[in-house]
């Protein structure tokens, strides 16, 4: 298990409290920083060690990433698809659309043939999968504690989180800010058992390539889980938006998404409902998602 561990003092942001809600987003000015001792734990009574300084300009970076979601709504996507499975490559066109509540759809098509309708609604979601005739219906949970080509686009599919990435985490107490190699690394830490643990590692790019996430790593319970890597950025209309963003779902399959036109804060509602055949018959979706191979 990866434990956050080094000889000299770590630097992180923390809330005046020392824990943040885990589903709120922190706010830099109302943080605080603390140093933790080489274990990388606080002292036995919880409280911080002395104040420690970090590099304003990478507090200016996280504050960049914080505020950029703020204003965003909605946001609308045409995409061209390559989905990447061991030596395989697959051509695929998409659409997606997502809002700040982390509701989203997306739908895949192979050619003019659709192979994949999936609409995430609150805590819930519907699957349609033309190709293999299964509709299914289901609590979101389901999604993500099964191994499938879905579980990594649940977690991160949010259109908060796909092309405008989150430098925070549901779980999340604490931010580490270091800097490697030149470039700003930002560590977003859970507490579990008195240590601190990632939940997500943002490498940013240069200070000259300015509010540029590079890649994005997840963990659950300490161990890495997948990565997106976002490039290509250009700036439209006062938004700084990634060409590509390429999903590394496991170790075997990648998908990579190329935004061919998108549509920013149109505030109409979303269509979250799939577009399956009126009457067809629903099928248990954790089963379907055990199956595998859902966007073949």
């Amino acid at each position: 298990m990866i434990r956050i561990r080094a000889a000299f003092p770590i630097v992180l942001v923390l809330s005046a409290s020392g824990v943040l809600p885990g589903a709120e987003s922190p706010s830099l000015a109302s943080t605080q920083l603390v140093t933790l001792s080489p274990s990388g734990k606080t002292s036995p009574d919880g409280t911080a060690a002395q104040p420690a300084r970090v590099a304003p300009e990478l507090l200016e970076r996280v504050r960049e990433l914080d505020e950029r979601r703020e204003p965003l709504q909605d946001f609308r996507a045409r995409l061209a698809i390559t989905l990447k499975r061991g030596d395989k490559e697959y051509a695929l066109s998409g659409l997606y659309s997502g809002n700040a509540q982390g509701d989203f759809r997306l739908s895949m098509n192979w050619g003019p043939i659709s192979i994949l309708d999936a609409a995430f609604k609150g805590d819930q979601v519907e699957l349609w999968l033309p190709r293999k005739g299964k509709l299914c219906r289901g609590p979101r949970v389901e999604v993500r504690n099964v191994e499938s080509d879905l579980r990594l686009l649940e977690r991160i599919g949010s259109v908060g989180e796909l092309f405008f990435p989150d430098a925070w985490a549901p779980g999340a107490v604490a931010r580490r800010l270091v800097q490697e190699e030149g470039c700003p690394v930002l560590n977003i830490l859970e507490r579990r058992d008195g240590e601190f643990l990632p939940l997500r590692r943002v490498v940013l790019g240069t200070f000259q390539d300015h509010g540029v996430v590079e890649k994005a790593v997840l963990f659950e319970k300490g161990e890495p889980v997948g990565a997106v890597c976002y490039r290509d950025y250009y700036e439209i209309g006062g938004w700084l938006v990634p060409r590509t963003v390429e999903i590394w779902a496991s170790t075997t399959t990648r998908i990579v998404l190329q935004i061919e036109g998108i549509a920013i804060n149109t505030r109409r509602p979303l269509e979250l409902t799939v577009q399956a055949p009126a009457g067809q018959k629903e099928s248990d979706l954790a089963e379907t998602l055990k199956a595998g191979k859902l966007l073949e």
